[in-house]
């Protein structure tokens, strides 16, 4: 249970406080500084879990929850500021409880958890970029990286449930 890799991914979950102190203060700076150090912490748990063979059943609950805690934290903080639409909060939040409670029903039913796939990794980083234009404050563009958020959200939860689909199937 307790490896590196874990132990990033347990350090970002309780990044998510400092994120929300930042945002809440309209600290640019320090909101930057935690969204890369989350960036690099979530890729360097991934890398280290196959390079070390630590690759978990307990790691491949606590990457994706400390994912989803870090970006549900950003939106529900920015909603209350009103620095993003709440139909945007929305789409972010239900995906992700759909996400995590399909991925509870299998495990449970399963005695298996199901990892992350690519495709959520990069819904992930484009929420995060559209967060991050939103807290630096471009407008010309910034409606754009919503949609392309969306789209990479749905494309996400498409390849989430077709997995899914293959499993039970099988």
């Amino acid at each position: 249970m307790w490896t590196i890799s874990n132990g990033l991914s347990f350090i970002r979950l309780l990044m998510s406080l400092p994120l929300a102190y930042f945002l809440w203060t309209y600290d640019t700076a320090g909101v930057i500084v935690m969204g890369v150090a989350a960036y690099i912490s979530d890729i360097l748990d991934g890398c280290l879990a196959r390079r070390l063979n630590q690759i978990s059943e307990w790691g491949k609950i606590i990457d994706p929850i400390a994912d989803k805690v870090f970006v549900g934290t950003a939106v529900i903080v920015m909603i209350m500021q009103q620095r993003i639409p709440l139909w945007f909060v929305a789409i972010v939040l239900g995906r992700d409880l759909l996400i995590v409670t399909a991925g509870a029903w299998y495990s449970k039913k399963h005695n298996f958890v199901l990892p992350s796939v690519f495709a959520g990794k990069a819904a992930v980083v484009a929420i995060a970029f559209a967060l991050l234009i939103h807290v630096i404050g471009v407008p010309t563009i910034e409606p754009y990286t919503l949609w392309w958020a969306c789209l990479l959200m749905a494309f996400s939860l498409y390849v989430y449930g077709h997995r899914l689909y293959k499993h039970i199937s099988q």
